[in-house]
């Protein structure tokens, strides 16, 4: 063994000597022929990348561009001719070795090639370190930070994302900036044709102000805020005590906050992806579908990403769920929603990459898509499994930090960020062993307990056994299996928690907001609830409101804590007793609408029967 060693460590040696013997040749050899070389001020290869000649000599045609190390010794050099051919000389040392083009002092930034070097020093002055490779980034980097230890580093990377083998560029230069605590950008470009990668890429497409505007802007918003602190004040404090707090900004009242993440969970088969859609729909038409927990603060569009389920099942249910809306909101749901199988796309937003936890090119263009969305309430991603590449549910640190990039697309963004997930298997019991308040507790949330941390609010919802149904909300007959849920908002952060509320689901799969039987108000007759009904569409024919019979039911009945089978009954009987009619007319879509008016027969309260609308 130890022969073997000793063999290994002599061949070793051997190798180092003749890549020292052939590094010092080549730099012999780069000396001599820059000292023949003719300064270069214009060449085919810089007037195709639109940039200047900034330390380049040229000989035969072709650019040389000096390979040199912290000492300022010429190692080796690079040759480019016309058509962007680029070579080394043979031996010559590239490690830890760049070309500097001379600028400001207080940012050095470090670039793969050549062209995107000069790019970046015309856009923005700074000094800039040639690479000429991802792979010497770092190596670079480093000697020069063990040389100026003060200076502020940007790595300028490229962004690889059109090669199969993966984005090796985005890849070294995050993990360079990573490791000598400098900053990484890259550059964003408006159209994708042709597979742009560089800043030289940026330049040539869009403009040199362009390069400027995004190096510039971005370097100020990726260095830590930290470090724009005013140490001796003015604070914001004295705004916070002096002057008056604006409102909260609520997707849905008391529940949902714009601009921040927010997790649904449930079981399989809880109708998640049904609670999902619906509230897309409230936020479109600004009724709360799902009863008063989720009544929307606003009026907004979605982006509603179903990444598990094929396009068939979700053409039927965003079908039934049109479908069962009134005509105008139909047609305002179709253009504010924008909802979006997914199933079998690379939706991963966060993914554990060679330079550790890092978010993707998925990430970047959601974050896209929803900057150009206008009005934007919400982003609804169903469901979390699927949206990432790393060990989010039993990593803390992984889940830590998908949260925090959910925070920042809702901040971002400006609109609630709306996670579907899962909850623990056999989390609620089954028959007599159900427990509801163990249910819908946020421990069942399915994962690592920094996910729900993150959130800035969780519901949870359990579908009720078929008994625990007819007990709990006093129905006169035993439900369906699955037909009925309960749910809880069981953590928010800025507003108290609600109680749970309870859903039916119809044979379409849509869900429809119930209160039990026995906290319903008296008067559980049609023609005790009738003279409220008529009095009620009275009272917004006066504001000049109209309504049809089944959007009556659908905002009274869980307003009044009835049944909708109830309520029903007493307009059907209002109607016969002509108390109540009906007026046909045309939407704008041309389809016809019956809305509801008071009959002839009607006869408005006294003032002492007069009825208190907010009971």
């Amino acid at each position: 063994m130890k022969i073997a060693q000793a063999h290994l460590e002599r061949a070793r040696q051997a190798r180092e000597r003749e890549r020292a013997r052939l590094a010092a040749e080549a730099a012999a050899r780069a000396e001599k022929e820059w000292t023949r070389a003719v300064r270069c001020d214009a060449h085919p290869y810089l007037s195709q990348k639109d940039v200047s000649a900034y330390g380049l000599k040229m000989a035969a045609g072709k650019i040389l561009v000096p390979v040199m190390d912290m000492a300022g010794t010429t190692r080796s050099l690079q040759f480019i001719d016309a058509d962007g051919n680029k070579k080394f000389l043979f031996g010559g040392a590239t490690a830890g070795c760049f070309h500097r083009i001379p600028g400001t002092n207080d940012v050095v930034a470090v670039a793969e090639g050549y062209a995107t070097a000069a790019s970046i020093h015309m856009a923005t002055g700074w000094t800039v370190l040639t690479a000429f490779n991802a792979g010497n980034l770092l190596p670079v980097a480093r000697a020069w930070r063990d040389a100026h230890p003060g200076c502020r580093l940007i790595i300028c990377g490229d962004d690889d994302r059109w090669t199969p083998t993966g984005n090796v560029g985005r890849a070294k230069a995050e993990a360079c900036a990573k490791e000598i605590g400098g900053t990484a950008l890259f550059p964003s470009f408006t159209g994708k044709e042709g597979g742009p990668t560089d800043w030289n890429d940026l330049h040539q497409r869009e403009g040199l102000e362009e390069v400027k505007r995004q190096l510039l802007g971005s370097e100020r918003d990726n260095r830590h805020f930290l470090y724009r602190l005013k140490a001796e004040g003015p604070y914001p404090t004295e705004k916070y005590v002096r002057e008056t707090p604006p409102d909260l900004q609520w997707a849905f009242k008391d529940t949902i906050l714009m601009g921040s993440p927010f997790v649904l969970c449930g079981a399989g088969g809880t109708g998640k992806t049904s609670v999902s859609l619906q509230l897309a729909a409230s936020l479109a038409t600004g009724r709360a579908l799902l009863g008063p927990v989720f009544t929307p603060e606003r009026r907004g569009r979605s982006i509603v990403l179903l990444c598990e389920d094929p396009e068939a099942p979700v053409w039927q249910r965003v079908h039934h769920l049109g479908r069962d809306l009134e005509p105008d909101e139909m047609e305002t749901f179709i253009h504010m929603s924008n909802i979006q199988p997914c199933l079998g796309e690379e939706m991963r937003l966060v993914r554990d990459g060679p330079a550790g936890l890092c978010t993707t090119e998925a990430f970047e263009a959601l974050l896209d898509l929803a900057k150009r969305t206008p009005d934007l309430a919400a982003i609804i991603l169903d469901p979390l499994n699927l949206l990432h590449g790393a060990d989010v549910e039993r990593n803390e640190e992984a889940a830590q930090f998908f949260s925090s990039k959910l925070a920042w697309l809702g901040k971002q963004s400006g609109a609630s960020v709306i996670v579907v997930h899962h909850s623990v298997k056999n989390s609620t019991g089954r028959g007599e062993r159900f427990n509801l308040e163990e249910a819908l507790h946020v421990d069942n949330i399915r994962g690592s307990g920094a996910i729900v941390n993150g959130m800035r609010g969780a519901c949870i919802l359990a579908v009720l056994p078929s008994k625990e149904a007819k007990k709990r909300l006093g129905l006169s007959v035993m439900p369906k299996p699955g037909e009925y849920l309960a749910g809880k908002v069981g953590k928010v952060n800025y507003a108290p928690q609600s109680d749970a509320f309870y859903l039916r689901r119809d044979d379409n799969g849509l869900l429809h907001p119930i209160q039990p039987q026995t906290t319903a108000k008296r008067g559980n007759l049609a023609a005790d609830v009738m003279p409220r009904v008529c009095a009620q569409v009275a009272k917004l024919a006066e504001e000049g409101k109209q309504v049809t019979q089944r959007m009556f039911i659908r905002v009274y009945a869980p307003e009044w804590n009835i049944t909708q089978k109830l309520l029903n009954d007493a307009i059907e009987r209002a109607l016969f007793e002509d108390w109540l009619a009906v007026l046909d007319t045309l939407n704008d879509s041309g389809r016809k609408v019956s809305y509801l008016i008071t009959g002839d027969k009607y006869v408005p309260p006294s003032e002492s029967q007069q009825f208190d609308f907010n009971q």
